[in-house]
């Protein structure tokens, strides 16, 4: 299918972000020796590519990817990276539905005190979800 035509603005003198991030200016992304994926060499690359695979529609390899963007202790820059995913709550798209509830039942063991709370009602999402179960990918 085709994707959606997104465009991602940058805003690149947003000082809290800055003073997360440290010394870090952008993430790179080795090629695996196969050829058939990016290595994601940190838990806040994995998560930036994550939400950049969600913002552009790029669904399957949002699912894919949800296992290896968990931990129970987030750093300041991975937290502000999980909390751009409270933005994507207004993408209705089957898949969308399916990807954030795989994101809600791999954080759902993290106990209470994670900072890794999914930011949409899990009641909701599932509800759509099955709503629009035979047109999920």
């Amino acid at each position: 299918g085709t994707r959606l035509s997104v465009q991602v603005i940058l805003d690149r003198r947003n000082q809290e972000w800055i003073d997360n991030i440290g010394e870090v200016r952008c993430y790179l992304y080795p090629i695996h020796n196969s050829r058939a994926f990016l290595v994601t060499p940190s838990l806040a690359s994995s998560l930036y590519l994550m939400v950049m695979y969600f913002i552009t529609g790029s669904y399957q390899e949002v699912f894919k990817m949800v296992e290896s963007c968990v931990s129970e202790n987030l750093t300041a820059e991975e937290q502000q990276i999980f909390n751009q995913l409270e933005f994507l709550g207004n993408d209705f798209h089957p898949d969308a539905h399916a990807c954030r509830l795989k994101l809600s039942v791999v954080t759902v063991g993290l106990g209470e005190e994670t900072t890794m709370k999914c930011p949409w009602s899990v009641a909701e999402e599932m509800e759509e979800y099955a709503k629009k179960h035979a047109f999920v990918s």
